[in-house]
């Protein structure tokens, strides 16, 4: 379950941003620059990288993007509420089962490349996201490309600690993708309770 190997049968649509929305350096000036700062402070997310990798503001939500490795294809996007009293907190463009969120900014210099559930946690590993406790065979495919052009030796699949039988099948099924020797189930990385790597980091 949450394995989909159809995925690259579905219609592709261009992935647009959603309608409205500004890039954060237009809000440097005005009162909702405090918002973004209030955000970047809250999730322990870097100012500078949120306007370096083009993040946007829509309608009380921080816009954020998933891109492909140059920054030149938006591949999906994620909208945070910045208010914990907004709802929905999230709300996702429909393309998440065949993007990789990360691609753009993962870094792999220690040889380990980190597969985790959402933005948040890949961000503060370096990692790369499967937006979600599944995998399709287009983001397995990603994935190869990613191990190949960056010498990965290691694979860590790292989703939340409610999510562990989750992860243990998309281990399982990318250990049989990509070889199984080089797959690593993250059980243990978290530990003390914690139920993320967003509190881990």
């Amino acid at each position: 379950n949450k394995i989909d190997k159809n995925a690259d049968n579905k219609v592709d649509k261009k992935v647009k941003f959603p309608e409205d929305c500004v890039g954060l350096e237009e809000l440097k000036r005005t009162w909702l620059w405090d918002e973004v700062e209030e955000f970047s402070i809250t999730h322990r997310v870097r100012v500078e990288d949120m306007l370096e990798w083009k993040w946007k503001w829509w309608n009380g939500r921080i816009v954020i993007p998933c891109w492909d490795r140059r920054r030149e294809k938006l591949l999906y996007w994620t909208a945070r509420a910045v208010s914990e009293y907004t709802q929905p907190r999230y709300i996702n463009c429909w393309m998440g089962e065949k993007a990789l969120w990360g691609l753009d900014v993962r870094d792999t210099s220690n040889g380990i490349l980190y597969v985790c559930e959402g933005w948040k946690d890949a961000y503060r590993v370096g990692g790369v996201a499967v937006l979600g406790k599944g995998i399709s065979m287009s983001q397995v495919n990603g994935l190869r490309e990613v191990i190949e052009e960056d010498g990965v030796k290691e694979v860590v699949v790292v989703f939340d600690s409610d999510a562990v039988k989750e992860a243990y099948k998309v281990a399982e099924f990318l250990g049989c993708e990509i070889g199984v020797r080089r797959v690593k189930l993250g059980v243990g990385v978290l530990g003390n309770g914690l139920k993320d790597l967003g509190e881990a980091k």
